[in-house]
């Protein structure tokens, strides 16, 4: 009797050391009739030694049909902001043509991105700080009323200010995403949802350019914009309907005030020009100015002494920090930040520029090009299915993500091979390779993340994963095209070394146009040195995806069944 009352006091202590977040359906005033019920029920639990010590507990408070519909709602969340990454690049030429401006093709894209990557570790503390549901509600509202702006803008400015906005929704969606699932879902079976969200995602990247493409010849390029609405507002009234209310016990009680102080707005005013500063510095350096203009050079620096601000600011934040010390230095996680960072490039890399290659090399149009990636996705889709199912099943997720590291520079050096004249079965099976690579690792830093840190991390863990992905994709996408631009000038400079044809609108042309542009007496000379070029840029994900083996090899082997376990 004595021993078991012993065992019930330790479960207690154990429960109250956690502070796993609570599912209500309401927020209770303090004094109130239910603050009285909600005491006497903890007093109750208390005695008895049946607090729940595992987050599995918690999570087993939603009946299986309900976390279903949950996770539904997710998956489109996720094809929101997915899709919304590149439906909008074939329907830039006529957003161009109806605003007669240039300047909207760029900033169409990089407005999202920038905020996207400016916001994303403010949302990460607004997760730990506020209620989960609600935040994730906002978010979503905030992506919709961008997409409703950007669907009826009237100018180009509008528009860029309503991709913009929408780029903040994006931020609180990727990373309350995952924030949600660690909330409601046994540790066990995450990394099967986990891994859904990986499908989810590389399935929408590939349909973006397909569907933009249809909008914008048959209906629209708005409609590219009206489609998210409808989406956007079956997953708010889902999730109003179904998700619970998520807040910590340690938080509930604290002040609205007091929860904004904790926001850590110092650190955030630092890290979010230092985010702008590089990501305009990639925006426009080699194409609205060289690479050692002073603007460029000016904000690069800007970059590096906000970033090393930032971080001293961090260290002496200590656990308030939105960017907590005791995270990032964590073995696993600073070795899951790594192998997203490197993960997060080679998917970016291929999914831009493979199109460019079909589109140069096979004359194929954008849309057929967007179709010609379907060896890659579904490699990702089914690897990363599997891989979902068998981790749940092993309980451990080292060893696929050191196969991934091993599958994917295979796939991505052999398509360094590919040549004008490679035959179908060879692109086919060389996409599908680095797909099935990508698919086994992609997801496997944030199933790292719920593993190894307490509830509480989990919100700034996911988010410094996401913004190290989010951030690679426009470092690398950036520096390809980079390599593709300068690699392609040498090539046709040394193909045609007496002239004879117009380098300068060759190198200002879409893939798609450089047939029309050569004599046909030229033309075979011209894709020779394209294809040359963006082998250079395939060399580069093949080189990335490499890398991704340091973080594998660094990455602590846990199961998420045995921690499960011992919570």
């Amino acid at each position: 009797m004595v021993s078991a009352k012993k065992s019930s006091i330790a479960r207690c202590s154990v429960a109250k050391q956690r502070q796993p977040y609570t599912s209500h359906s309401t927020v209770e005033k303090p004094g109130g009739a239910s603050d009285v019920l909600s005491r006497s029920h903890a007093e109750h639990i208390s005695a008895s030694g049946t607090a729940s010590t595992t987050s599995e507990d918690e999570n087993e408070s939603l009946s299986w049909p309900r976390l279903a519909v949950v996770g539904v709602a997710l998956w489109f969340a996720v094809f929101l902001y997915s899709l919304d990454q590149t439906i909008v690049s074939n329907a830039v030429p006529a957003i161009v043509g109806e605003f007669k401006s240039v300047d909207a093709a760029g900033w169409c894209g990089s407005s999202y991105l920038l905020t996207t990557s400016a916001f994303q570790l403010l949302f990460g503390r607004i997760y730990s700080t506020f209620d989960a549901k609600k935040t994730l509600l906002i978010a979503i509202s905030i992506f919709e009323l961008g997409s409703l702006i950007c669907a009826v803008a009237p100018t180009s400015n509008v528009l860029i200010a309503g991709r913009a906005i929408a780029g903040v929704g994006c931020a609180g969606i990727t990373s309350g995403t995952y924030v949600i699932i660690g909330h409601i879902f046994p540790l066990r079976i995450r990394p099967v949802c986990i891994s859904t969200i990986a499908i989810v995602f590389a399935v929408a990247a590939v349909l973006g350019p397909v569907l933009g493409g249809i909008f914008t010849t048959n209906l629209t390029w708005r409609w590219c914009f009206y489609v998210n609405l409808p989406f956007g507002g079956f997953t708010i009234g889902v999730l109003c309907l179904f998700l619970p209310s998520l807040t910590r016990p340690s938080i509930a009680d604290v002040s609205f005030l007091d929860k904004l102080k904790k926001l850590d707005l110092i650190g955030l005013a630092i890290h979010i020009p230092a985010i702008v500063s590089l990501l305009l510095a990639l925006q426009w350096g080699g194409s609205t100015y060289t690479w050692n203009d002073g603007r460029i050079i000016g904000l690069l620096v800007m970059f590096g002494i906000l970033i090393i601000a930032f971080i001293s600011f961090e260290r002496s934040k200590g656990v308030e920090a939105t960017l907590p010390m005791h995270v990032i230095t964590q073995r696993s996680v600073a070795a899951a930040v790594w192998n997203a960072f490197c993960n997060g490039g080679v998917f970016f890399l291929l999914t831009y520029y493979i199109p460019f290659w079909l589109q140069a090399i096979r004359g194929s149009d954008a849309a057929s090009s967007g179709i010609g990636l379907l060896p890659f996705v579904l490699g990702v889709v089914m690897m990363a299915n599997l891989v979902g199912f068998l981790v749940t099943k092993s309980g451990y997720y080292a060893p696929f993500m050191i196969c991934a590291s091993v599958l994917c520079p295979i796939g991505a050096g052999l398509r360094t091979t590919w040549t004008v004249d490679t035959p179908s079965s060879h692109c086919i099976g060389y996409q599908a390779l680095t797909g099935l690579g990508i698919g086994m690792g992609q997801q496997l830093p944030q199933v790292a993340i719920q593993a190894v840190l307490p509830q509480k991390d989990v919100p700034a863990g996911a988010s410094i994963v996401v913004l190290s992905m989010t951030l690679s994709g426009a470092i690398f996408i950036a520096i390809g095209q980079a390599v593709l631009q300068n690699e392609l000038a040498r090539n046709l400079h040394g193909a045609f070394p007496n002239g004879g044809i117009d380098i300068a609108r060759l190198l200002n042309a879409g893939a798609s146009e450089l047939r029309s542009i050569a004599s046909p007496q030229n033309v075979g000379s011209v894709l020779i040195a394209y294809n040359a070029a963006l082998t250079g840029v395939f060399r580069i994900a093949a080189v990335m995806s490499a890398l991704t083996i340091i973080g594998s090899l660094s990455i602590e082997w846990k199961s998420v069944k045995k921690e499960e376990e011992q919570r």
